[in-house]
């Protein structure tokens, strides 16, 4: 059997028969074609999400499957910052996950008609008619677009939840991109601005606990799982941070103004203790000791002031150093302690002034016995009458 004429070939029984072959394997490969693509749209569709529980569960800050629990999570995703622009940005890219999953199918309908294309080339070159494979699934079928608009669905609804991931924790984006340096106008305002500063505090505690939710630890969807770990730490780590920095900022504001009072207290303590040597000291220390009663209720007040600040960081659970404790329980101390000392040095003052007195009587009476002496001198002297004996006399 042997033809070399294409017109006689194709009128043969044979032809026929390979003709039929042509046939059926050409629709044997459109069902695998169709087959896999359908075996891969209803894979994606396992994880299709009912959008108005999903947007419920998200507002409050919970996720509950809505999918068997033996379907996890294809794809892992992580909210990462990006140092160069300090933002939050989802690694991988939400649209590189669009397109690696879209690729999956495309490709799927691209190999058939690819394999039937090459054919066809070799075919042409060497002047044959293609015995079989005679054309491909194309992109245009009704069947290939159903099934694509499906995925897209699928993979929107995820990605939307991945977005809203995204979203949730940029809102605490402020507190990373915030500097300790905005703060110092506020800080230099105490004690006025410390209503303010508790205000800012307890937002960036806030902050810090809802950015360390448990609920927003690691937010698994049907299609794509996201850790949010490195992202939470950075932005919790920030929060904190700052809150620290003021309630550090208030705790040296209130040690300074302690730490000054007490060192007014020590000069107050001294000049109190002091002995005059006389009058006049007596006079100027007088003069300082009375009003050294309002100098106490000044430093008083400002002790008050100061302690209540401390206080104001016990409700954040700020926790102050033995020293300043210290240095805070010595200046409460001193308000009682000095009346002793006033009490003292009032003593020693009246009991000098006394010693004074009695040492100015004395000299008093010396003085007068020493004028005495010279009345009776001048007196003797003026009962001679003679010049020439007045040399001897005087």
């Amino acid at each position: 059997f042997y033809l070399n004429n294409f017109d006689e070939f194709f009128s043969t029984e044979e032809a026929k028969f390979l003709k039929l072959v042509d046939t059926m394997m050409a629709q044997q490969l459109r069902d695998k074609v169709e087959g896999a693509l359908r075996s891969y749209c209803d894979f994606l569709c396992d994880y299709d999400l009912d959008e108005s529980q999903q947007q419920k569960q998200f507002e409050e800050k919970r996720i509950t499957l809505l999918w068997p629990s033996e379907i996890k999570p294809l794809l892992e995703m992580k909210l990462v910052l990006n140092p160069s622009t300090s933002k939050l940005e989802l690694s991988p890219s939400l649209a590189d996950v669009e397109s690696a999953l879209l690729k999956i199918y495309d490709q799927i309908y691209l190999e058939s008609v690819h394999l039937p294309s090459s054919i066809h080339t070799v075919m042409n070159a060497l002047e044959i008619p293609s015995p079989i494979f005679i054309s491909g699934v194309n992109r245009q079928e009704a069947l290939v677009v159903d099934l694509r608009a499906r995925i897209e669905s699928v993979i929107q609804k995820n990605l939307k939840l991945s977005q809203a991931t995204l979203d949730l924790f940029s809102k605490f984006l402020y507190v990373y991109c915030t500097t300790k340096e905005s703060y110092d106008s506020i800080c230099e305002g105490l004690p006025a601005s410390l209503p303010q500063m508790a205000e800012e505090i307890t937002l960036l505690r806030k902050a810090r606990d809802d950015i360390e939710g448990a609920s927003l630890n690691v937010l698994d969807f049907p299609l794509l799982s996201v850790d949010v770990s490195n992202a939470k730490e950075l932005l919790s780590n920030a929060a904190e941070e700052l809150a620290q920095y003021l309630m550090a900022a208030i705790q040296t504001f209130a040690v300074e103004r302690l730490r000054e009072c007490n060192e007014k207290f020590d000069v107050l303590v001294d000049n109190l203790g002091r002995t005059p040597s006389n009058p006049e000291e007596l006079m100027v220390l007088k003069e300082f000791q009375e009003s050294s009663a309002a100098t106490v209720s000044e430093l008083q007040k400002t002790i008050a002031e100061s302690h209540a600040v401390l206080e104001s960081l016990d409700a954040f659970n700020y926790n102050v150093n033995d020293t300043n404790v210290e240095l805070l329980y010595k200046a409460l101390g001193w308000p009682s302690n000095i009346k002793k000392y006033i009490t003292a040095a009032e003593d020693a003052l009246e009991e000098r002034r006394k010693a004074f007195m009695d040492e100015l009587k004395v000299e008093q009476e010396r003085i007068q016995l020493a004028l005495d002496d010279y009345a009776l001198e001048v007196d003797k002297f003026l009962q001679y009458s003679d010049l020439g004996e007045a040399e001897t006399y005087a």
